[in-house]
């Protein structure tokens, strides 16, 4: 991308370093979803499922409402993996 864009941006932009940006989901899930986000951990799919431990999980989230750190990425993942599961492989 910086190659083709070469001759349209100046030099101190086409050579600038990426910079990191931090996702919303934390923000989303604490605010929006505490209640959705423990429907899901609770539900029976999920915790059928034999690609994680359920009382881990449910740790991690218990946590992360807590305020006790960001693990909101990983649970975004796992929410969203089971999302995955009911709708292709159910």
């Amino acid at each position: 991308m910086r190659e083709v864009m070469g001759e349209c941006l100046p030099d101190v932009v086409r050579a600038r370093q990426k910079k990191a940006f931090g996702g919303v989901q934390g923000e989303w899930l604490r605010k929006y979803h505490k209640r959705a986000v423990y429907g899901l951990l609770r539900s029976a799919s999920f915790k059928k499922r034999e690609y994680w431990n359920h009382l881990a999980l449910m740790r991690k989230a218990d946590a992360f409402f807590a305020g006790e750190g960001e693990n909101s990425f990983f649970l975004w993942q796992c929410i969203n993996l089971e999302l995955w599961f009911r709708k292709f492989i159910d």
